[in-house]
């Protein structure tokens, strides 16, 4: 009987890597991509400015009609407003003066997005 002793620590261990082996680190990571809309091939950014009111160049130029989980990567080449971050019926902002910059008005506040360079 004294000679099985000195298995034991090998059984622990071997238990021990066992169970440890079966957690993996591949769990499902889930990224959350930053605020965005698209429209067509442009793709807009929240730059995390607000306002309450807009200027009378910017003009209504449409609505979101299409939400995207903000945990998968933003779609775009479609010819309507889509978000990751906003309902579906969120009105988008246009200025020609600033071709660069969208409103998305939500809530009664003006969020500021910015065309992003790929």
């Amino acid at each position: 009987m004294q000679k099985k002793h000195y298995l034991y620590p090998f059984i622990f261990i071997a238990l021990f890597l066992l169970i440890f082996a079966g957690c993996s680190s591949e769990d499902e990571v889930l990224w959350v991509y930053r605020p965005m809309i698209s429209i067509g091939d442009d793709l807009f950014g929240d730059t995390g400015h607000t306002r309450q009111t807009l200027s009378d160049e910017w003009e209504l130029a449409g609505i979101i009609e299409k939400e995207v989980p903000q945990t998968e990567p933003m779609v775009k080449g479609e010819e309507y407003y889509i978000a990751n971050d906003l309902p579906v019926g969120t009105e988008i902002y246009i200025s020609v003066e600033e071709p660069d910059f969208i409103y998305a008005k939500h809530n009664d506040t003006f969020i500021r997005y910015e065309l992003m360079e790929e």
